[in-house]
């Protein structure tokens, strides 16, 4: 594919960035493409744009941080009336839980390894406690601030998610465990207590976290299905992604 001119957003004010992008890719002509770059994971902006322009946009992640990320944003074909009536509000979400499996995975993988003599034990450690304290907090802080009080407020319980925001609560105990697990392993080998602890923790994490999916999914978002326009969709999504800004910021 040619080189796509880039759209450097790094120096902008937050409230500016998204106009400016949506108005730079509604200049575009079908095949046409250009590369955002951004000082975060623009995943919210994935969001938005699946709410906004269903079928029409293109997504390739080319560099990933820390603090350069780089994604070019090419525009489709219009999509036909049978595509956008078989969109649903919560598509991003799902597809959010898509990208992030194979990384959940590793965290079984993680476990497996957890074997005296391993070789690649402390990659593969230091790989899922970046992976969890970088993204997966992040994405479960926003959804305990802006998406669980939407589905609630939709259900007409504040506590119908409570459950929901109990896993999240586990799931950090477990992430803060892990990590200081790393800290203590460091560089030398770990010993047969540790490895102990790190399969527990390997294990309970994916299992907890496979689950919690599951149930989104299927009982969850469903709801916002039914209800959500995909105008609100789209303010949901723009304030998750202001939520998790604040949350990567306070990091």
């Amino acid at each position: 594919m040619p080189d796509a001119p880039e759209l450097d957003v790094r120096e902008l004010q937050p409230r500016d960035r998204h106009p400016l992008i949506f108005s730079r890719f509604d200049e575009l002509k079908p095949g046409e493409s250009f590369v955002l770059v951004n000082d975060h994971e623009p995943k919210p902006l994935y969001y938005q744009f699946q709410a906004e322009r269903a079928g029409q946009v293109g997504w390739e992640l080319l560099e990933s941080g820390p603090e350069r990320w780089a994604v070019r944003i090419t525009k489709q074909g219009l999509p036909s009336t049978a595509t956008e009536a078989s969109e649903r509000p919560t598509e991003p979400i799902r597809d959010e839980h898509r990208e992030l499996l194979p990384h959940i995975d590793e965290l079984r993988a993680l476990g497996e390894a957890a074997e005296p003599g391993s070789q690649e034990l402390g990659d593969r450690l230091g790989a899922a406690v970046e992976f969890l304290q970088g993204h997966l907090l992040v994405h479960a802080q926003a959804e305990d601030q802006v998406l669980y009080p939407a589905v609630a407020r939709l259900m007409g319980a504040p506590q119908a998610t409570a459950t929901m925001s109990h896993d999240h609560a586990a799931v950090a105990r477990l992430i803060s465990e892990l990590t200081t697990l790393k800290h203590t392993i460091g560089a030398r080998a770990a010993t047969p207590a540790e490895l102990a602890s790190l399969r527990r923790l390997a294990f309970g994490l994916y299992a907890l976290i496979t689950v919690h999916f599951a149930k989104e999914e299927e009982v969850y978002l469903p709801l916002l299905d039914t209800h959500l326009t995909s105008e609100a969709a789209s303010d949901l999504y723009a304030e998750m992604e202001r939520a998790a800004a604040k949350i990567r910021q306070a990091q």
